[in-house]
Formats: C-alpha cells, structure tokens, sequence
C-alpha cells in the first residue's frame, strides 16, 4: 500500500460524540462538572499543591508508605511470634526474683481451697502485676516498639501475657458466688 501525501486535513471525530455537544461546557458557556474537574486542575498553582496530578503523586506515596508499613509489621510479629519464649524465659529471671517477696508478704494466708477470698484475688492481681511488668520490659528489650502502632499496646496480644487473668476471673466469680449466700 502505498501513502499519497495531500493537503487536506481529515478528522472523524471522538467515537460517539455528537455534533455540536461539548463535553465540558453548557450552551450559555458555564463548565459542566466535568469541565470544572478539568480546567480546574490546568488551573490551580503549583505551589498549593491541589492540581490532580499532585493529589494522585501523595495518594501513590501515601499507598506505597502504607504498604512498607504493613511489611514491617508483618515482619516485626513474624519475629515476636517466632522469638516469644526467648523473652518470656528473659522475664521469669526479674519475676522469679520478686515473687518471694510477694510470697513472704501473704505467707500467713490460708490459699489450699482456692483464691476466692479478698486476700487470694490481692494476692493474684500482685502476682499478675509483677509478671505482666516482668514480661512487658522483656518483650521491650527484645522487640522495641512496634513499627506500626508506635506504641507498647501489642505486648498485650504476646503470648502467654494473660497468664494470671483467667485465675483472677475465675477467683473473682467464686467469691462473688459465695458472698451472695
């Protein structure tokens, strides 16, 4: 095939358009919401960074910044859950330490049927307290702050972090239970 050059200028149009309708402007020349989209991008400075193509570069960086994030996270609870017993034999060393003191606070107290006395439930919340301190600084040396929370909260989703709380629960009940005899 071959090319003939001419001096004419064809033009067929956008697929479906319509003669004399314009996509951006009304009849009395007001923008249509399409063309207020459109001219007001051209339109808007660069310094305040309102143009589409800025508003679509910070949704990309903010998606991409959100996707690192994620990574490390996943990645950060990878290595807790794979490394948590290290830090919890770390924290049985400064809990193994205090806990005589406890012991020797309440060795008078009659604990062979159970906790569920006033003094069994202060007795476990001490415990409880002193292992969740223990165990806390332990996963903070061994893990550091979370990458994404940037906070200590995900040490209460560590294993074994709510050791005490089902005993004091349970304690509690009975002697609530037996209180309301």
């Amino acid at each position: 095939m071959e090319y003939i050059k001419t001096d004419e200028l064809e033009h067929h149009g956008i697929l479906g358009m319509k003669w004399g309708i314009r996509r951006f402007q009304n009849k009395d020349g007001t923008l249509t919401p399409a063309g207020r989209k459109r001219y007001d991008e051209d339109f808007t400075t660069k310094e305040e960074g309102n143009t589409l193509k800025d508003q679509k570069r910070l949704e990309k960086q903010e998606k991409k910044q959100a996707k690192q994030e994620q990574k490390a996270a996943t990645q950060f609870n990878r290595n807790v859950a794979n490394n948590w017993w290290k830090a919890y034999n770390k924290a049985n060393e400064p809990f193994n330490a205090n806990i005589s003191a406890i012991n020797e606070k309440y060795k008078d107290s009659d604990f062979r049927n159970g906790f569920a006395t006033k003094e069994g439930i202060k007795y476990l919340n001490e415990v409880n307290d002193l292992w969740t301190t223990s165990y806390t600084k332990a996963l903070e040396d061994m893990f550091g702050k979370h990458p994404v929370e940037k906070s200590m909260d995900w040490v209460k989703n560590a294993p074994f972090m709510d050791t005490y709380y089902s005993e004091i629960a349970y304690a509690e009940k009975q002697y609530s239970d037996k209180n309301k005899k």
